[in-house]
Order: structure tokens, then sequence, then C-alpha cells
């Protein structure tokens, strides 16, 4: 049988749950890479609660997830956000 003292027994533990840490980091940054990037195009506005969200696909009419009115998806309504003056 092997012979090791506690303090190599722990410092190999912990070397090995730190190896095994930065690997699986290692793994998931690198599946992280594979993502799809979000495209402003895809990203719909809706008219009436300001929500924003992705376009499920690409039919003309889209409804908002969060007020579930139905939204024609023109261009008009693909831009960016744009901010809201609010009356005084």
């Amino acid at each position: 049988m092997i012979r090791v003292n506690i303090d190599w027994a722990i410092s190999l533990y912990l070397f090995a749950a730190l190896l095994s840490i930065f690997l699986l980091w290692l793994f998931y940054s690198k599946k992280s890479e594979n993502d799809i990037a979000l495209n402003s195009a895809d990203m719909l506005q809706c008219n009436y609660c300001s929500f924003i969200f992705l376009m499920s696909n690409n039919k003309e009419i889209q409804i908002c997830p969060k007020c579930k009115s139905y939204i024609s998806a023109d261009a008009d309504t693909k831009t960016k956000p744009q901010k809201t003056k609010h009356k005084k």
C-alpha cells in the first residue's frame, strides 16, 4: 500500500477538485461560443406594452407574450427600442 501523509492527501484532493472545476468551466465556456447570437432583426417590440421579445417564426402577425395583443411584424416595429417621452 502507498503511504501518503495527511498533507499530501489534502493537497491532492484539492488539486483534483480545482482541476475538475477548471475543466468544466472550459467545457461550458467553449459550448457557449456556439450559441446563436441575437440579431435585432429577430426582435420585435409590442406597440401597446413596449415589451421586447424574439419573433417565434416568420409570420406577418405575432402575438405579444406579455399582453397577448396581435402585432404586425412589418419593418417599423422591428427597430431598436426608443426612449419614450412621458407627459408631465
